[in-house]
């Protein structure tokens, strides 16, 4: 019992040590939380974004578009989506972003477990209605984890709090580079590298439908594979049906405009194993 009659003064004294008003613990917590909760609010671009390695949890506002990515976790309290900077843009640099689940302000809808474009419903601050591909603003805490793969970049992980709806911004592709080499495109160490590539639209017998279009570039004897999402705005392709003809096939340019195949094109985008995922045709 003397020990413990020792032990409780010496406790108190740390807990009031540097002040004249005695801390118990639950004040200490309450001093964590509120600390927490007052993290500075530091606005950055998405480039600033994808730079930051700082590996404990701060409070960031981005600017970007969401998309799903190809193997999405669905869940009951959070939705894993990709963060990019681009409009239409589903390869390269991405930020890997939790939304809450719900059916209030600043959450995204539960995902069925067979879902399409349509079944994704995300509420913003205001209550307005948003989806995939629109440019948002997203304020919540971000961190960065480094790989323990060599030569492997690491993941920018980001929990949303807050989501507004902002209006598109247009991206100067001007300084993007091209190939000399269709064969280039699905070259390993060119994957994530972004480039513009000129040619000929060709639409092959058997197309590869869903999230994006798999249709043919054609330019002096070579054939790439270009990648167009789905769609009916500018920079994409409407999906097809059963028995489809050449008739149905409708891309869109930047302006709007149809793209009919047979038609010379020059098409921006991020090269992978499987081709050139389009942003902008032109």
């Amino acid at each position: 019992m003397k020990k413990t009659q020792y032990f409780l003064p010496a406790l108190l004294l740390l807990f009031s040590c540097g002040g004249n008003e005695t801390q118990t613990p639950e004040s200490l917590l309450e001093t964590k939380v509120a600390t927490e909760e007052e993290l500075p609010l530091k606005k950055m671009t998405f480039e600033e974004a994808m730079a930051d390695t700082l590996s404990t949890e701060h409070l960031v506002e981005i600017e970007g578009y969401i998309q799903l990515p190809t193997l999405s976790t669905i869940g009951d309290k959070e939705q894993s989506v990709s963060l990019f900077g681009r409009k239409n843009q589903s390869n390269g640099l991405s930020i890997y972003t939790k939304m809450p689940v719900g059916s209030g302000k600043n959450s995204m809808k539960k995902l069925p477990l067979e879902y399409d474009k349509s079944d994704v419903k995300i509420t913003g601050n205001k209550g307005e209605t948003l989806g995939l591909n629109q440019r948002v603003k997203l304020t919540g805490k971000m961190y960065y984890m480094k790989s323990y793969t060599k030569g492997e970049p690491g993941t920018t992980y980001f929990t949303v709090e807050k989501i507004e709806k902002v209006d598109d911004k247009e991206f100067d592709y001007s300084a993007w580079k091209t190939v000399k080499s269709f064969s280039e495109i699905s070259k390993e160490e060119n994957r994530h590298n972004e480039y513009y590539i000129e040619g000929t639209v060709d639409v092959p017998m058997f197309v590869l439908t869903g999230w994006e279009m798999a249709i043919d570039l054609k330019k002096g004897g070579e054939t790439v594979t270009i990648k167009i999402m789905t769609g009916t705005e500018n920079n994409q392709m409407e999906d097809l049906k059963e028995n489809w003809t050449k008739k149905d096939i409708k891309i869109r340019n930047f302006e709007g405009k149809m793209i009919k195949p047979g038609q010379k094109v020059r098409v921006y985008g991020v090269a992978a194993l499987d081709g050139l995922h389009v942003e902008r045709i032109e």
